[in-house]
């Protein structure tokens, strides 16, 4: 652990701020209005919490799903399927893969597949992505038509110049096995500026046991030699080996002679 202080060398004011925003107590004051109707409901309640399911400030949207969740699926899993607005969309299809029946998959993940993802802005494309993770941890892993159909709607933004971007993505695309997800992957290994961000890729890798080369296997491991100089907490060296213990557990048996 450690303690730091914080200072601040500037010209704008440093005096704290009271709270009485306009702005602020409005978007509060609508995020309670949505938290009081956390709780089974008539279907007004969809109605009223349904319009905020794509509002700009995520604190609202959460409240919003959350009031949504709170009502029997039933009353509201054709709308979400039907949502046309992107956020709503992918906020509704959270919604849905944590309440819905898993035989309802083909059908969301079709939903979120007719969105332009090109068109996306950034968050829009974090929801997005963090909507298939949720699909497929909570429904079930994406097979043939279903899976081939994600790969296609996300791969071409892999990798990205986002760092957050290139976190999801790394993350959704190895789970489904995509073509070159290791050799691209590899690259963004190599590009790194920061030891959480190598990281992140070494971790997601391990558990993927198809798709290397020999010398791309052998570029992966010797990041652990690297990562020797790396610095952390007290238990940092032993998730570093417990990462690779995994990795090696992956190998066929003539890899591991080999390397």
């Amino acid at each position: 652990s450690g303690l730091y202080r914080v200072t601040y060398t500037g010209n704008e004011s440093i005096r704290p701020d009271d709270g009485r925003s306009k702005a602020g107590a409005r978007l509060r004051t609508r995020r309670r209005r949505l938290e009081a109707m956390h709780r089974p409901g008539s279907p007004e309640v969809i109605e009223r919490a349904w319009r905020d399911l794509s509002h700009q400030d995520r604190h609202i949207r959460f409240a919003a799903r959350v009031a949504v969740e709170h009502q029997p699926v039933e009353r509201w899993q054709e709308r979400a399927l039907a949502e046309r607005d992107p956020l709503a969309l992918v906020t509704a299809s959270i919604a849905l893969a944590r309440n819905g029946d898993a035989s309802l998959k083909p059908r969301l993940i079709a939903a979120l597949g007719r969105l332009k993802i090109k068109r996306l802005s950034e968050e829009q494309q974090l929801g997005l992505l963090r909507a298939y993770g949720l699909v497929s941890l909570r429904m079930g892993k994406p097979e043939g038509k279903q899976r081939a159909a994600i790969v296609k709607h996300v791969d071409a933004l892999y990798p990205n110049v986002s760092p957050r971007l290139n976190r999801e993505l790394c993350q959704l695309l190895a789970w489904l096995e995509a073509p070159g997800v290791v050799p691209r992957t590899l690259s963004l290994l190599k590009a790194a500026s920061t030891q959480e961000e190598q990281m992140h890729y070494v971790l997601v890798l391990r558990k993927l046991k198809d798709g290397w080369t020999r010398d791309q296997r052998r570029s992966y491991f010797e990041w652990f030699n690297r990562a020797a100089a790396h610095r952390g907490g007290h238990s940092f060296a032993g998730f570093i080996q417990n990462i690779r213990n995994e990795a090696v557990e992956m190998l066929p048996d003539e890899e591991k002679q080999a390397l």
